[in-house]
């Protein structure tokens, strides 16, 4: 009798826990974003992207701007999953060179310039559905008008940030609200069907929130942001492996005037800004003797 009743105790603050979970859930105020007007929506030029053989961009937009929403306040922004597998097979690190995006205002009434942090953050073990992680490297930014839609902003950034799986690359607005002088929006894209909630998320009130709770349902598209790097760095002569042949071009490079890796600065393994023959000792070091990744 009283296993019974421990039972039916335990059953009760079971039931009473996933009501008031449901109560928070339904207490929220989700949502709505606001579509381009038609006669805004602007031909896309092509990106001028650098296109060296290690190169990658992250794209998980369809490039069809079409949502904004222009209520973004102080530490809210989105956040977009990054796999660095999405331009084919990858050898980690991966270097993140720079993040691209876009800023809408569709009156004079807005804010400029605009008071940006961009952080990336890491998965849990790779899963995007577990919310964004720690962060790995954090850089704030001022964007000028002349940054504005339909211009996608190509921000390079200062340090290059090395990370040895997927991440999350998260856009965060800095500046406290003004009701007459809101922030200029990021960017949303039409997709249909809905787009993975793991892949995009909102950060609200100091919260994640998965894209699907976010939103009145149907939800806007992705979240237009990509981040930019190489993949399979140090791998410098390109044969698709990290090996003896990668510290032979890189001596070559360095005593004998030979090609330089593309592009150059991936040759600083050990981080001191130059290209050398303290570099060759560092690769020696990670490939035969269990020493630290390019980057650390």
């Amino acid at each position: 009798m009283k296993q019974k009743l421990t039972l039916i105790a335990m059953a009760s603050l079971l039931f009473v826990a996933v009501f008031s979970l449901n109560r928070v859930a339904w207490s929220f105020d989700r949502h709505t974003p606001r579509p381009i007007a038609q006669e805004r929506v602007f031909t896309q030029l092509p990106s001028d992207s650098e296109k060296a053989a290690a190169f990658c961009e992250i794209i998980n937009d369809t490039d069809n701007p079409s949502y904004f929403y222009d209520s973004l306040i102080q530490g809210s922004g989105m956040v977009v999953y990054m796999n660095p597998e999405y331009c084919g097979p990858s050898l980690y690190p991966f270097t993140i060179t720079g993040a691209h995006f876009y800023l809408y205002a569709h009156d004079e009434t807005y804010r400029w310039p605009v008071a940006l942090r961009i952080n990336i953050r890491d998965t849990h073990q790779g899963d995007s559905c577990t919310q964004p992680g720690q962060i790995i490297c954090s850089e704030d930014i001022s964007v000028p008008v002349d940054s504005a839609y339909p211009l996608m902003l190509t921000y390079n950034l200062s340090s290059h940030c090395y990370v040895e799986q997927p991440f999350f690359l998260e856009i965060i607005y800095t500046d406290p609200f003004d009701p007459d002088h809101r922030n200029p929006s990021l960017l949303m894209d039409y997709h249909d069907p809905a787009p993975d909630t793991c892949h995009n998320w909102m950060k609200w009130d100091g919260e994640y929130w998965e894209w699907w709770d976010f939103w009145h349902y149907p939800p806007p598209g992705d979240a237009i942001i990509r981040a930019t790097g190489y993949i399979e760095t140090p791998d410098f002569n390109a044969d698709g492996v990290i090996d003896i042949g990668d510290v032979v071009f890189l001596i070559n490079y360095v005593l004998k005037d030979g090609p330089p890796p593309v592009p150059e600065w991936t040759g600083d393994l050990n981080g001191d800004t130059i290209v050398d023959i303290e570099d060759v000792y560092f690769l020696v070091n990670y490939l035969f003797k269990g020493g630290p990744p390019p980057g650390c």
